[in-house]
């Protein structure tokens, strides 16, 4: 069975491959010009900065220290950043599939990692210049460190799991309250001494990010755990309980910013980019308070969204169907269409997969959790590409799903047979 997850890890390393020189990359806007930023000035040796020289807080640092190795080996080669993603595509499948034979057997293992290898969505993500294809890798990773480690009885794997998140957290801070879902875990289990173990992979995820914090602490002199973020979505979500669009809420934020250059707040000793995010987040919440039950109106309406989102925008369909109608665009919205059915598909099958295997749902319990902890991303934001780590996951539950189904299908095809072989004999 070694041969056959190799040969999906080479199927999904030329997939993505084949993509990445297919469409490369020529303009990067938005999150993806800041990174790039960042990690060429890195490879120059200006430091984490975006202007040369000037340290900022407003990135995670792992992905610009990753796109930094690339370009200081290769240059400044976008080409080269988006083929050392798809490698790290393809070792996803591994850890897709290790972590899935490990808790449903080889079968269920191998199937879930085609799903990974097969996913257009995962494929041409790692040929974007955004960090979710190393976040995906490293939070499979943590994963299937922690099923190693069988529920933290295993200590060594478990404490190199918490390690693991704490690399991921430093790629993209959204998991740094996922130390409560291991926790969470470990008493479910049931494991003997499970405080001891708690302690021990707190311990590891603390010891990981906790030199990236001190960096902050010496260099702006505030407790930064990470970087600044979070706050623009919260602004935008508040403004939306006002009856404001949520693009519209973001159009407001340089202008905002503009004012606030202005203003004397901004030449004070605190960095202005933390000053400004910490303001905004503060607005943003204070609106959210005084509107309350639109707040909470718009979560309850983001949920079905979030978990069947089309993820067309990531192949440039990302206009609403009712523009594409009006343009009488009509492949588009077929396109959405048909997407938005197969991630309802998808759904289902990950559902009745775990119904299926609910009788263990111990050993799988941090599964569940993830879900539930990715799903806290509707209360600020809604984002598509939030739930792309979550796929793999998804996909070992539909894979659970398919095997039963296969399993339960020849049960009744043999006992057909073994019914005609009565009759025929008795006959």
């Amino acid at each position: 069975m070694k041969k056959n997850i190799i040969v999906i890890c080479a199927v999904a390393l030329v997939l993505r491959a084949l993509y990445a020189l297919s469409f490369p990359l020529h303009e990067i806007v938005a999150d993806a010009l800041s990174y790039d930023t960042i990690a060429w000035n890195i490879a120059r040796g200006f430091g984490f900065s975006i202007q040369s020289g000037l340290p900022t807080p407003i990135r995670a640092p792992m992905y610009p220290f990753f796109l930094s190795v690339i370009y200081y080996i290769f240059g400044h080669s976008l080409l080269m950043a988006t083929l050392t993603q798809a490698l790290l595509g393809s070792l996803t499948c591994f850890f897709v599939y290790d972590m899935a034979k490990k808790l449903f057997g080889e079968r269920v293992g191998l199937m879930s990692a085609w799903l990974s290898c097969l996913y257009p969505v995962l494929i041409v993500y790692s040929g974007l210049l955004l960090s979710e294809t190393l976040f995906t890798f490293f939070f499979a990773l943590t994963i299937a460190l922690f099923i190693r480690s069988e529920n933290g009885v295993k200590e060594y794997w478990l404490m190199l799991s918490c390690v693991a998140l704490g690399v991921t957290t430093l790629i993209r801070p959204t998991t740094i309250l996922f130390p409560a879902g291991i926790f969470m875990a470990l008493l479910i289990s049931g494991v003997n001494r499970p405080f001891r173990k708690i302690l021990l992979a707190a311990l590891a995820f603390s010891f990981t990010v906790l030199p990236w914090t001190a960096r902050n602490y010496k260099q702006f002199g505030v407790f930064l755990p990470v970087a600044t973020g979070g706050s623009t979505c919260l602004y935008a979500t508040g403004r939306m309980t006002e009856g404001i669009e949520y693009k519209r809420g973001f159009e407001d934020i340089p202008k905002k910013w503009e004012k606030f250059k202005e203003s004397d707040e901004f030449s004070l000793g605190i960095d202005p980019n933390i000053r400004f995010d910490r303001q905004l987040k503060k607005e943003g919440i204070s609106i959210i308070k005084n509107n309350f039950s639109e707040y909470t109106a718009i979560v309850l309406k983001r949920i079905p969204k979030y978990w069947l989102s089309s993820h067309s925008s990531v192949f440039g369909v990302d206009k609403s169907l009712g523009e594409y109608y009006k343009q009488k665009k009509y492949l588009p919205i077929f396109f959405r269409i048909v997407l938005l059915l197969f991630h309802g598909i998808i759904m289902i099958m990950a559902f009745m997969g775990m119904i299926y295997s609910f009788k263990s749902f111990r050993s799988w319990s941090i599964l569940l959790l993830i879900f539930l902890y990715f799903n806290m991303h509707i209360l600020f934001d809604m984002c598509p590409r939030y739930f792309v780590p979550i796929f793999p996951f998804i996909f070992i539950f539909c894979s659970v799903f398919l095997i039963g189904l296969r399993e339960k299908i020849n049960f009744l095809i043999r006992r057909e047979k073994l019914l005609d072989a009565k009759r025929w004999f008795s006959a």
